[in-house]
């Protein structure tokens, strides 16, 4: 009787709508979390966040937000499951009628804690926050621990553990796996959310005795395998031992981060993580679609601790060497992006212009003037040179002719084709078929040093400025 009370008290739970959020939601967080994007839209909303390190290491950037689950547990009400019976009814029915109804199903595996009941297990909680690191461009794998060596899980509520690790390289270039254990932090709170005291002892923890630093051995320092009283750590997606898991083939794909294109003839090298950079596995050169392929058997080799490296280079670039997590390497048909940066400035990518010109002219009041005003998007072919487009859904706007930058002095050359009002062809946005000016407008300004902004004048039809002029990037 007792069982078949909390089914039916289960089953009344489901019909719930998602947990109640608090009256007042962090600036950027969204009102709520039952979406399918619920949780990585609160990552979203936590790397806006004036104390997040947008320049800092990957574990600075994770610890930042982990310190911010206890926010996130009382924003939207959650917590974690006690392993009462009707937790774990509640919990397990979410699970099953998401394995029944795909199309029901969460993809952020994290039903139970949308739920009107708001209380998820290990799983649960563990996921939310790799959704969460996730989008904010933090890299993570969810894992379990457990004490059997065959694939799968236990069934109980104290089986298995599972949390989540981000990889940390130190200054000789070793690789340690470091746990977030986000529901250990909210279990043992005693209000079963997670504290900030809680989140200080289940954070960034080695994940087994081969995890540990020099410092934390001499420490005496546990790790988090020995703390969970577990023997082994599995991939919560494969459910098999983390080491064992099979490594499938690797796609880098290199682009421009200026122009977010991709760049050819790259040389990109995989390494065995080691002394930095590590041992060079394999090296390929990128083809016209900046991709470069590193097969199951090269991947294999360079796997330690389950990640591995790659390094990028190209003439008239930045060279860089980054790690690629785990997780990756177990998807197949996943791409790992590597982003170079220009050694030199250039102009080509989006801006934000702004000027004190207005021009008059159009197909119905030549005499209404036209604000030089909006987006300008520049591109540079592989020859060095500049085009683009200036206006878009502004009131007059045209094409980019040509541009060039010599040292911090940059130039630009703008054939207006269109106003707004115009009638087509020639009307607002058609750049190509307007009616167009006789002569051009010149840009002349002064990049900033950190080559975000050209400030400068307009001239038209001669050497005295039509007005000044701002060009911000995006």
């Amino acid at each position: 009787m007792k069982g078949l009370f909390c089914v039916l008290v289960a089953f009344s739970l489901v019909a719930l709508p998602g947990p109640t959020p608090a009256a007042t939601v962090p600036a950027g967080w969204p009102p709520g979390i039952a979406s399918s994007t619920g949780f990585a839209r609160v990552g979203r909303g936590i790397a806006q966040e004036p104390g997040f390190p947008k320049d800092g290491s990957t574990i600075e950037k994770a610890d930042y937000i982990f310190s911010r689950m206890d926010a996130v547990a009382t924003t939207y009400n959650l917590k974690a499951g006690s392993g009462w019976p009707l937790d774990q009814a509640i919990i397990k029915l979410y699970r099953s009628l998401g394995d029944t109804f795909p199309s029901k199903s969460d993809p952020e595996f994290a039903e139970s804690l949308k739920s009107g009941y708001g209380t998820g297990n290990c799983a649960e909680w563990s996921y939310a926050f790799d959704e969460i690191l996730n989008a904010a461009g933090v890299q993570s794998t969810v894992v379990f621990g457990d004490n059997y060596r065959a694939p799968g899980h236990s069934e109980t509520f104290w089986g298995t553990d599972t949390a989540l690790y981000v990889t940390e390289t130190d200054a000789d270039g070793n690789i340690s796996r470091r746990i977030y254990d986000v529901f250990q932090a909210a279990l043992k709170s005693g209000t079963h959310q997670p504290t900030a005291t809680t989140l200080k002892s289940w954070d960034d923890l080695p994940m087994t005795d081969a995890d540990l630093t020099a410092s934390e051995r001499a420490a005496g320092r546990k790790s988090w395998l020995s703390i969970i009283g577990k023997k082994y750590v599995k991939l919560a997606k494969t459910e098999k031992l983390l080491d064992n898991s099979v490594s499938v083939a690797l796609t880098v794909e290199v682009l421009d981060s200026e122009t977010d294109k991709p760049l050819a003839s790259a040389k990109v090298t995989l390494y065995k993580p080691g002394k930095f950079p590590g041992t060079a596995i394999a090296s390929k050169s990128t083809g016209a679609n900046g991709e470069a392929v590193f097969s199951q058997q090269a991947v294999g080799q360079a796997k330690v601790a389950g990640a591995a490296r790659v390094g990028a280079t190209l003439k008239g670039f930045t060279p860089t060497v980054q790690d690629v997590a785990a997780a990756l390497l177990l998807q197949q048909g996943k791409r790992y992006v590597v982003y170079l940066k220009p050694t030199a400035a250039t102009l080509a990518g989006t801006w934000t212009l702004s000027t004190g010109c207005s021009y008059a002219g159009g197909g119905t009041d030549p005499n209404k003037m036209h604000k030089l005003t909006g987006p300008l998007k520049i591109e540079r072919a592989s020859n060095g040179s500049y085009s683009g487009r200036f206006g878009e859904g502004a009131a007059m706007g045209g094409n980019v002719e040509s541009a060039s930058l010599a040292g911090e002095i940059a130039t630009l050359n703008l054939h207006p084709t269109f106003y707004s009002e115009d009638p087509k062809p020639g009307g607002q946005d058609d750049f190509n078929n307007g009616h167009g000016w006789a002569s051009r407008l010149q840009l002349h300004g002064k990049l900033s040093s950190d080559a975000h902004e050209i400030t400068g004048t307009v001239t038209h039809n001669g050497p005295k400025p039509d007005c000044d002029f701002t060009m911000t990037r995006e």
